[in-house]
């Protein structure tokens, strides 16, 4: 059998080419891409629930290390009155004024699950003794402080009183809040 080229024979056999050439660029338009994309997706979703597994278990160990009492002394929450009413009560024992308290929330650092507080305490002390009562009733506190920065000024020499500036963060934690509560 021969088939003879008329050009009615080469026009049906470029429609056909050309109607399986659409059909496939049909499919591929409709039918997988939109299936690429949702596998690349699903792909990515996955990918972020590994990595959130993972950490959840990094910072599961990192909780489970941590010591009851310390997590105690690590609270959920700002806490600013608990503070506030601790340096009322070494206020009120040392005989010193306050003058300007400042509070300022640092974001956490990267890498870093602690939430911190920056506390600026100005004030005059009548003497060095109730300075040093003062300070040491902060550090004795059963929360986590950190002073950075401590200064003692006296602008006349003849007088016992002197001013201060005492900076330091209070640290909470609202990531503990499942651990501290068992």
């Amino acid at each position: 059998m021969t088939i003879k080229w008329t050009r009615i024979t080469l026009f049906w056999l470029i429609m056909i080419v050309l109607f399986v050439v659409s059909i496939y660029f049909v499919g591929k338009l409709y039918l997988l891409d939109p299936l690429e994309n949702k596998k690349t997706s699903i792909e990515q979703k996955v990918d972020t629930q590994s990595m959130y597994i993972e950490n959840a278990e990094m910072w599961q160990e990192t909780v489970s290390g941590i010591s009851t009492e310390t997590l105690h002394k690590l609270p959920i929450t700002k806490g600013n009155n608990q503070i506030v009413r601790m340096m009322d009560q070494a206020v009120k024992d040392s005989g010193l004024t306050i003058e300007q308290i400042l509070v300022e929330e640092k974001s956490p650092e990267e890498g870093d699950n602690l939430h911190r507080l920056m506390y600026q305490v100005e004030g005059i002390a009548p003497s060095y003794e109730s300075f040093q009562q003062f300070v040491t009733q902060i550090i004795a506190n059963e929360r986590i402080i950190e002073i950075f920065e401590l200064s003692i000024d006296r602008e006349d020499k003849t007088e016992a009183a002197f001013q201060f500036n005492i900076q330091f963060y209070a640290f909470y934690a609202p990531d503990f809040k499942n651990s501290n509560q068992k």
